[in-house]
């Protein structure tokens, strides 16, 4: 995903300014002033760097720095919705300073040169979606406002990786849709029962259980409970492969023997399918998908959706579709939100 800056407004530098038309910091202006012949930027009294590599640096972070959060476009979030977009761009100035100290030696006043770079080139330094801001900007009916500040990091240093190391940065979208479903489950629904599919690929199969199986990288270490619940066959396997790359996944948080067993879950039938989940929520379970007709009525809500999605996903798409498997791995509300739009169903 190439992402360019967008204009910065508030009196910040936008894509196209250099360090000759932004304005300067007291030091450097000092610098360029005094004399023509002048040929190098004082970061302290035993430091300076030459002006051709403090303002090459400068536009370079111009250049490769990521632009505020921008909201929805064309129906979509950007990845300033995923990541942490202040600590991209430090990182991209830490590589700055950290080159430039290999070529002047430890003598360069790194601190300063950091503090210069940041003033100088305007660029986002702080996470515009930190903490309650998240909650406040990203829509509550969308699976992003589900995702905590540790996951918004984790997906920083993984978009980090992934930049560095030529893998498609794409991915991350995908990740966070799944992590942020994740989180919604813990808070929505923490005992979510889930129908047991038969095995209908062993290698993929083998290679989810090589990545859970790892104690993981230094780019990330996933919480067990996201891994149980993305990459175990009775639960979401067959839609995490879909939306996110098994392969990418492999590199982010390498692999394992792959003799680990999956989370424990109890089981139970349902007609003909098996579900995973506590015995207690049987009775809730069996209400909503069989229920008896003189019943409906006395369904909450979020029973009779599930009893109406259910019976038209089973009743219209192939068990074997992958559309089957994405309409099934998304929340109720999610699934009726785009059952709506697409006029298939009218529900409640």
């Amino acid at each position: 995903m190439d992402i360019k800056p967008s204009a910065q407004v508030n009196g910040k530098l936008t894509a196209t300014q250099t360090a000759e038309s932004a304005p300067q910091s007291p030091v450097l202006t000092a610098a360029l002033s005094t004399s023509p012949k002048t040929e190098s930027v004082s970061l302290s009294a035993t430091s300076q760097i030459s002006i051709e590599d403090f303002d090459a640096a400068v536009k370079s972070l111009q250049e490769d720095a990521l632009s505020g959060f921008s909201g929805i476009k064309n129906g979509q979030f950007g990845m300033s919705a995923n990541i942490d977009i202040g600590r991209y761009n430090l990182h991209l100035v830490d590589q700055r300073v950290e080159s430039l100290q290999k070529q002047y030696g430890e003598a360069l006043d790194s601190e300063a040169l950091k503090k210069q770079l940041v003033e100088l080139s305007g660029i986002e330094t702080e996470n515009p979606l930190k903490g309650s801001n998240r909650q406040d900007i990203i829509p509550e009916n969308s699976i992003l406002h589900s995702l905590k500040e540790k996951d918004v990091q984790a997906l920083t240093d993984i978009y980090i990786y992934a930049r560095e190391n030529d893998l498609d940065t794409d991915q991350i979208d995908g990740l966070s849709f799944m992590i942020g479903l994740y989180r919604h489950g813990q808070v929505n629904h923490p005992d979510i029962a889930y129908p047991i599919r038969e095995a209908s690929d062993t290698e993929l199969e083998q290679q989810a259980r090589a990545i859970y199986s790892s104690p993981g990288s230094d780019v990330v270490k996933f919480e067990q409970g996201f891994l149980d619940f993305a990459l175990n066959p009775d639960k979401r396997l067959l839609t995490f492969s879909k939306i996110v790359d098994m392969d990418f996944m492999e590199k982010i948080t390498g692999t394992g023997a792959g003799d680990a067993e999956f989370l424990p879950t109890r089981q139970y039938k349902v007609g003909k399918a098996r579900i995973t989940g506590p015995e207690a929520e049987r009775a809730k379970v069996e209400q909503a998908l069989n229920p008896d007709e003189k019943d409906l009525k006395n369904l909450s809500p979020e029973e009779a959706l599930q009893y109406h999605l259910t019976n038209w996903i089973e009743a219209h798409i192939q068990p074997d579709s992958p559309l089957r498997d994405l309409l099934e791995g998304l929340p109720h509300k999610e699934q009726a939100r785009l059952f709506r739009q697409m006029n298939l169903i009218d529900l409640l």
